[in-house]
């Protein structure tokens, strides 16, 4: 999905970041890590300064085959796009464009790294600024079940998959060390926490293990 949208965007790719739950297998090194929660949509963002831009960047997508996807529930977002059957969201970084955003949008795109898909090169998030984007989104979304949430189902996929995700954090910018830090120390001491740990680290006769061995990664990044 991520390299038929990537396609598409042509020359706009270099300006767009993918973002979200269809970026998750990209982040997995470990081939024995927990199974990667399915999307049914791309996310991307892009930086953004104006409503004039923003309308310049619609005219941009419309002129290379996107067609924005009306939702008559009223549910879909208003940056929602199709093309070629894939459902793509192209958020810009400015809350003031869309009404809504994520504190960790702008420092994510500055943070950006580049990754081979193919023939295509796009940009994603490093690590540590995807697990930060995907708990503030797990805070915004008011469901703060550990058990069922997809962001947190993503945050726990990746930190399970990705072995030297401790040094990476301790190559990232403070900032983002300081807020992942002060929430892992939450979710430790959070009971259900280790609840939803068991429901996404579900394995034949060694679930307890993986749960213990997750635990004790936070333990020591929060030292």
């Amino acid at each position: 999905m991520i390299q038929t949208i990537a396609k598409g965007l042509g020359d706009l790719v270099n300006k767009v970041v993918f973002i979200g739950g269809a970026t998750t297998p990209l982040y997995i090194e470990d081939p024995a890590a927990s199974e990667v929660r399915p999307t049914e949509d791309v996310d991307c963002i892009i930086e953004i300064a104006s409503q004039i831009e923003y309308h310049k960047l619609e005219e941009n997508l419309r002129k290379r085959g996107f067609k924005n996807l009306v939702d008559s529930t009223g549910k879909a977002p208003i940056c929602r796009w199709k093309f070629n059957g894939v459902i793509v969201d192209v958020m810009p970084t400015d809350e003031k464009i869309l009404g809504f955003s994520n504190r960790w949008y702008i420092e994510g795109i500055k943070n950006a790294q580049p990754l081979q898909l193919s023939s295509t090169e796009i940009l994603i998030f490093t690590s540590p600024y995807f697990i930060a984007a995907k708990i503030e989104a797990f805070h915004g979304r008011g469901k703060k079940d550990f058990r069922i949430s997809p962001d947190m189902e993503d945050i726990i996929t990746l930190l399970d998959g990705r072995p030297n995700f401790k040094k990476e954090l301790l190559s990232a910018p403070a900032s983002v060390q300081k807020y992942l830090k002060q929430e892992f120390k939450k979710f430790i001491r959070n009971e259900e926490f280790e609840e939803g740990l068991y429901a996404h680290l579900r394995t034949e006769g060694n679930t307890a293990k993986r749960v213990k061995g997750f635990m004790r990664l936070l333990k020591e990044i929060t030292l």
